[in-house]
């Protein structure tokens, strides 16, 4: 369906379709966090400060129940990726800064559980990962594609302005 506007004509997208071209984006998003993953578990060691940041989650924590633990984790990340989806129309900055953060902390948790409890522990992690984080790469990579579309329009609208400034 195509609408006439006073700027032109645009085409109307359906969320499918945004989605698709969000893939490049959504990709970058998860190479951003396998690496900051790698990032954290390699440097456990120098990010002490995490610790603290840790300690304050357990605090909060403390006490739930399994269910109630669920749906902490599941409130926290659903803001967290809300809030990366629509902040990333700032230069898709947040949601890096947001993949960067999430895979520093998950590295370093990887680290101290294979340092005190072993390797195995993993598994505990899969549930969370199937589910979770599949929604949280999508939305934190459509706020990239959001930031890096309003940087692309920004620059076609305004390139006329910025040529005659210039000459």
């Amino acid at each position: 369906i195509k609408n006439k506007k006073i700027t032109g004509e645009v085409k109307q997208r359906n969320y499918i379709s945004y989605l698709k071209e969000s893939k490049n984006q959504i990709k970058t998003i998860v190479l951003i966090f396998l690496l900051s993953i790698s990032l954290g578990f390699l440097n456990a060691s120098n990010l002490k400060q995490i610790e603290e940041i840790l300690h304050q989650i357990i605090k909060q924590t403390q006490g739930l129940s399994g269910l109630d633990l669920i749906i902490f984790i599941f409130l926290n990340n659903t803001l967290s990726s809300f809030l990366g989806l629509i902040l990333g129309i700032f230069l898709g900055i947040v949601p890096i800064i947001t993949t960067i953060t999430n895979g520093v902390v998950l590295g370093y948790v990887l680290n101290k559980t294979v340092a005190t409890i072993g390797i195995l522990e993993f598994w505990r992690i899969l549930p969370h990962g199937i589910f979770e984080l599949p929604a949280i790469f999508i939305s934190l990579g459509v706020g990239l594609k959001l930031g890096l579309d309003f940087i692309k329009n920004y620059w076609k609208t305004n390139k006329n302005k910025r040529m005659r400034i210039l000459g």
